[in-house]
């Protein structure tokens, strides 16, 4: 009897279990959500509940087409009544929701008018063919909006999870929207609800900007929509747009939003305002006339000071050639370097070879160190012409002042800029011929001028009879060579 009634009570315990699993409350909350983006990158959400995939929708598309929904849906909404026996009615919703039998209809929770509800099921045609239903699998009471809301928004910030943050507001939204269309709840609970949408959004948008990864231009402009779209923050949609043409300046999306928002133009590698651009031109045209003007003005007081020069080049030059006869030694190096120093600033051409002439038949080392030297910087392609054709002769002439001629070539070269004086330094290297032509025309490849290494290569072919082409080859052909005196390419060029 005893064993009996302890299975009895077993049984009993048992039942009442099942009875209470059978009855606990749907927290939907906890489902599994995954979201992935559909057609035109919109958020689409599936619900796993009873080992089923449920598509998340918005209740009013209900009252769309049969075939633009999928099959098994999910929707929350506000509950409004039971006006059949089998059908359920939300509020602001024309959708047709039917159960599918009594026994479904016994499950559903008790619920008063504007109560929050979940629901899935199957989306068939009605009986009668003239449209569809939805036909409920599970219907489930739902906490009040704020407090379900504010639950999962914490949940989510806790997380760190902006994506879901984002979709949570978009559900505060259509909640907000759907209740709105149909009256479902007062003024107060509408703006607590938008307090709580904004900030779902807000706290997404700073987690964003937070992860931001530097120079990710895509992810800037996609938080420069968010505050567009979700915020309504246009200053702040502005200074995003921005910093993602900061990164990329052809980014298309932003600099679509710069020109048709903004009114903004593309100049370079830059984008700014019309009437920064149009301050911008006018300045720089005022910058450019006024340059316009004082290099009219530099021309007009260069033309008189040539004509001035041109008219005193006698006397000048006279003056120049007594200095050049003094006695004393410094006063001579001192009217050298004056000459050079004439030769360098001068715009008579014709007085500047003079001077370069006189220079070259003075056989003391200062015409070479001081007046050479600054001639060889003088604006005239024909004196530079002249100086390197008259320190190359000087260098030939293998006295004490050869050595000196030399290295006043070769520091020069490497500073020369046109073509044409390098050509005459090379032709009369060659003319001059030797290991310490080859050696000066070696030094000048230092420069940077394209055309000038290519003058001094022309001439290191012809001395040495070696055809490198590049001035590495022959700077690395030199490094090899120079320490010997009877190479074969020196021998065959003579340069013993």
């Amino acid at each position: 009897m005893l064993k009996k009634c302890w299975i009895a009570t077993l049984f009993a315990l048992c039942a009442s279990s099942a009875l209470h699993a059978a009855t606990a409350p749907l927290n939907v909350e906890e489902l599994l959500h995954t979201t992935y983006l559909g057609p035109n990158r919109i958020p689409i959400v599936i619900v796993r509940y009873a080992d089923q995939n449920w598509t998340e929708i918005d209740p009013a598309a209900l009252a769309l087409k049969m075939d633009t929904l999928p099959k098994d849906v999910c929707f929350e909404g506000k509950f409004e009544s039971f006006p059949e026996p089998l059908r359920l009615k939300l509020s602001g919703v024309d959708g047709r929701i039917v159960f599918e039998d009594q026994a479904r209809r016994k499950q559903a929770p008790d619920m008063k008018a504007l109560d929050n509800v979940w629901v899935c099921g199957t989306i068939r045609p009605t009986k009668d063919n003239r449209g569809h239903e939805v036909v409920i699998f599970e219907a489930a009471k739902l906490l009040p909006d704020h407090q379900r809301f504010e639950n999962k928004l914490l949940t989510l910030e806790r997380e760190h999870n902006a994506a879901e943050l984002i979709l949570l507001g978009n559900k505060i939204d259509q909640c907000m929207r759907n209740s709105k269309n149909s009256n479902g709840f007062g003024l107060s609970s509408y703006d607590k609800l938008g307090v709580l949408r904004d900030k779902a959004w807000t706290v997404a948008v700073a987690m964003k900007e937070k992860d931001l990864k530097p120079n990710d231009a895509n992810a800037c402009f996609d938080i420069a929509i968010q505050y567009r779209d979700l915020l309504k923050r246009m200053p702040l949609f502005r200074t995003w747009v921005l910093k993602t043409l900061k990164i990329d300046p052809d980014h298309s999306n932003a600099g679509r939003e710069a020109e048709r928002t903004f009114n903004m133009i593309h100049v370079g590698d830059e984008w700014m305002s019309r009437p920064d651009f149009e301050a911008r031109q006018k300045d720089n045209d005022k910058k450019f006339k006024d340059q316009e003007e004082r290099d009219k003005a530099l021309a007009l007081e260069r033309s008189a000071r040539r004509a001035q020069e041109i008219a005193q080049r006698t006397v000048r030059l006279l003056n120049f050639q007594a200095a050049l006869r003094t006695g004393d030694p410094d006063g001579r190096v001192g009217a050298i370097k004056t000459l050079g120093e004439e030769v360098q600033n001068s715009l008579d051409l014709g007085c500047s070879l003079v001077a370069v002439d006189i220079l070259t038949n003075m056989n003391d080392p200062a015409a070479i160190v001081f007046g050479m030297d600054f001639a060889s910087k003088s604006e005239f392609v024909e004196v530079r012409q002249l100086v390197y054709e008259s320190l190359a002769w000087r260098a030939g002439q293998n006295d004490v002042n050869s050595e000196t001629a030399y290295a006043a070539l070769a520091s020069a070269l490497k500073t020369e800029k046109a073509k044409e004086p390098a050509q005459a330094a090379s032709a009369a290297l060659v003319a001059t011929g030797g290991k310490a032509a080859v050696a000066t025309l070696i030094a000048g490849l230092d420069s940077n001028e394209s055309g000038v290494c290519e003058a001094l290569i022309d001439g290191l072919k012809k001395l040495t009879h070696v055809q490198l082409q590049k001035k590495e080859e022959w700077i690395s052909w030199w490094n090899e060579n120079k320490s010997q005196t009877n190479t074969k390419s020196f021998e065959n060029a003579g340069l013993k």
